[in-house]
């Protein structure tokens, strides 16, 4: 597969860590995504908060291509991000899986992820992964890269 140029492709992980209809938190290049194991095989990748009340979206609820935010039931497309009307869609990162299983992301070259993807804000509540989640329980100014 062919990657745009000004952009590059990361692995982020393996498919079988994720089971189907699940989603989990990732770290690529310092930064947090969402990504979403769908029935058919495919992953999504998306912004890792909810635009309304910063809801950990990976742990939301996954039926066919469309999230749904674990705090307050918002709905979002996982194709391409919309919301229901009158709500604040979200960010969608371009993700697969090659043959052997890796989940690879495609990111601008400089590595920069816009939507309030750098840290787990402090508000944020301890979803069902956190024991999991390879960034369990940092807050801003934890875990990489902190003194």
């Amino acid at each position: 597969m062919s990657v745009p140029s000004g952009e590059v492709e990361r692995t982020v992980g393996h498919i079988s860590t994720i089971p189907i209809d699940e989603g989990r938190m990732l770290r690529v290049d310092g930064h947090l995504v969402a990504v979403f194991h769908l029935r058919g095989g495919g992953v999504r990748a998306t912004q890792p908060w909810c635009p309304h009340r910063r809801g950990p979206l990976a742990d939301g609820l996954v039926g066919g291509t469309t999230l749904v935010c674990p705090l307050h039931a918002r709905t979002f497309s996982l194709d391409g991000g919309e919301a229901g009307p009158g709500e604040v869609g979200i960010r969608i990162y371009r993700a697969r899986v090659d043959d052997d299983g890796a989940i690879l992301l495609t990111l601008p070259v400089d590595g920069s992820l816009p939507a309030c993807s750098d840290s787990v804000p402090a508000d944020a509540p301890p979803g069902p992964q956190a024991a999991a989640a390879p960034f369990a329980g940092e807050r801003p100014g934890q875990g990489e890269g902190s003194d």
